[in-house]
């Protein structure tokens, strides 16, 4: 179930987008919510990127800044190069990987190989366009700007990469919890508010039994009980001689019941006992909290601080391993640029396997 918490606040975090409108709040969690789900199927991601709070965006934009500033230029601009002589080489020789006569790396089908390269090249005219093919285009690039101009592009050719297993996100579960979205609105204050979201197809919970042929539980007999008798009389006389009283008559056998315990309200059937259940659908009650005058579900307030040092302290050990290995990474971007030279002139796909870093 944590998991389940975990990947729906995930999930939240991509979806609650639409009613934000740049810097504009919408006054209800759940407003926000419905929405945004209608957003994120309709692949706008610049207003998911624009649900975030100002200082979150911000921090987005120092780490991507430090990211671009801390790899060399000339490595940069020899990747993005090779990249380019690629995509050329690709839709030269394009009709030769789709009749499968030029080899290709094991594990590759030509079929799903054409259907990907057609969103391939989809992107790299973005990036292209763009210039983040280059050192200095990266530095300069307007994220916001560029997610308004390009994002539907962009979350099409993934979704298409992601169908042919090119990119690994499970986005069947999440498209199938945003068609199923339910909201119930609980308490709701200025600074903090509690959504219920259900979603997801309907599971079968338990509810009760019941049988059928039989008396309610109330109504059955203990097992072997004797009769009760009757009170005495209290104006009968009393006997004038003592006489052992008769033995009581043995009481007929009732069947017996079964042990189950039934719930409140149900008939246990003592011939045919039957299970009840009910179609119910997954809920998580999400807290949300104002940050900046957004809304955004608690947990993920809680957790930005740690996980955004977190992650700014990997970026730094990496940029440090970088430097330090910045003569062979000079050595790689040129023999990328070499092979992909040589895919271009030849078609020879093999040759694509010293294109990018490993």
């Amino acid at each position: 179930m944590k998991a389940v918490r975990i990947g729906f606040l995930l999930m939240l975090l991509l979806v609650l987008a639409q009613a934000c409108k740049r810097d504009r709040v919408q006054p209800r969690p759940q407003d926000v919510v419905r929405a945004a789900a209608g957003a994120f199927m309709e692949a706008k991601p610049a207003d998911i990127y624009t649900l975030l709070p100002t200082s979150y965006r911000a921090d987005v934009r120092v780490q991507y800044q430090k990211f671009v500033e801390g790899v060399d230029a000339e490595v940069w601009d020899n990747f993005g190069r090779a990249l380019d002589i690629l995509m050329r080489g690709l839709e030269k020789h394009k009709a030769r990987l789709a009749d499968g006569s030029l080899p290709l790396p094991q594990g590759v089908k030509k079929e799903d190989l054409s259907k990907a390269l057609v969103e391939l090249q989809e992107l790299w005219k973005v990036l292209r366009e763009e210039q983040l093919h280059t050192h200095q285009g990266a530095a300069a690039l307007d994220l916001e700007a560029f997610l308004e101009k390009h994002g539907p592009v962009v979350m099409k050719a993934t979704r298409e990469l992601v169908r042919l297993g090119w990119v690994k996100l499970d986005l069947k579960k999440l498209d199938e919890s945003i068609r199923t979205l339910r909201l119930e609105p609980g308490e709701v204050g200025d600074t903090r508010a509690v959504v219920t979201l259900y979603y997801g197809k309907p599971v079968k919970v338990k509810i009760g039994k019941k049988v059928e042929g039989g008396q309610p539980e109330s109504e059955v007999p203990a097992p072997n009980a004797p009769p009760v008798a009757d009170a005495p009389d209290a104006a009968a006389p009393a006997p004038e001689t003592e006489v052992p009283p008769p033995a009581p008559a043995a009481a007929p056998e009732a069947p017996t019941a079964k042990a189950d315990v039934a719930t409140e309200g149900d008939v246990v059937d003592v011939k045919a006992e039957e299970e009840l259940f009910e179609e119910k659908q997954l809920g998580v009650e999400v807290a949300f909290v104002r940050v900046d005058g957004y809304w955004v579900p608690e947990q993920l307030a809680l957790a930005w601080g740690p996980a955004l040092e977190k992650f700014s302290g990997h970026l730094d050990d990496s940029l440090s391993e970088f430097e330090a290995q910045r003569q062979d990474w000079l050595a790689r971007s040129r023999k990328a640029l070499d092979a992909a030279s040589r895919f271009e002139e030849s078609g020879d796909f093999m040759a694509l396997l010293g294109v990018l870093p490993r």
